[in-house]
């Protein structure tokens, strides 16, 4: 059987054939190959491909998201490497306006970095461009939950199971929200559901005891 990394290698070596073939500088090639270097882990030829395609035009948004996920795996090396994946997010997002994924990208980094008001600011800026996008009310349930807001953070995941009643993470995050209410028999019901639909969750596992 052909494994992951074997299909990504043979992935790699098509688009670098097709490069060379039309003569090395097809920006969305080169974001191509760094983005399957990005799913083997190898950062250093993921780094190079970004470089490459970035001389050829800084403007294209897609590299700016390939870079932001490589300062992202720095950061145990890298004490700067969440300031930098924040500035190429936003890079991404500018030349990607009428796109939600930049501002979700730059809402997680927010969130890391404890800046809540920026991160409520970009999925202010979701909801504008997509008033019923995925998740949205289990993002501002995340937003809450990092403000210590647990009572709106419970309303919020509620409304997210209201539309998707078997969406893992909110089963959790709800339950986890209870916990911290001081309401263990409502949070183990949340817990105990998310197992079910899931039964790989561990996290619900281990939230329940």
């Amino acid at each position: 059987a052909i494994t992951q990394t074997e299909s990504i290698d043979r992935g790699i070596e098509y688009l670098q054939t097709e490069l060379q073939r039309r003569g090395g500088t097809r920006i969305e090639l080169l974001s191509m190959i760094a983005e399957l270097h990005i799913q083997k882990g190898d950062w250093v030829q993921a780094q190079q491909m970004i470089d490459q395609a970035m001389a050829v035009n800084p403007k294209y948004a897609q590299h700016w998201k390939l870079q932001a996920q490589v300062h992202m795996s720095r950061q145990g090396s890298d004490k700067g490497a969440l300031d930098k994946a924040l500035e190429a997010y936003q890079s991404y997002a500018e030349r990607n306006l009428s796109h939600p994924a930049g501002h979700l990208e730059l809402y997680r980094n927010f969130i890391l970095k404890s800046q809540i008001e920026k991160a409520d600011e970009e999925l202010s800026r979701i909801y504008a461009l997509y008033p019923k996008f995925p998740e949205l009310h289990f993002y501002r349930g995340q937003l809450f939950t990092a403000m210590g807001n647990h009572k709106v953070a419970i309303e919020e995941f509620e409304k997210e199971l209201k539309n998707n009643p078997d969406a893992v993470n909110s089963l959790i995050a709800l339950g986890k929200s209870f916990l911290a209410m001081g309401a263990p028999a409502e949070a183990n019901k949340h817990l105990s559901k998310a197992m079910q639909v899931a039964p790989q969750a561990a996290e619900a596992k281990l939230e329940a005891g």
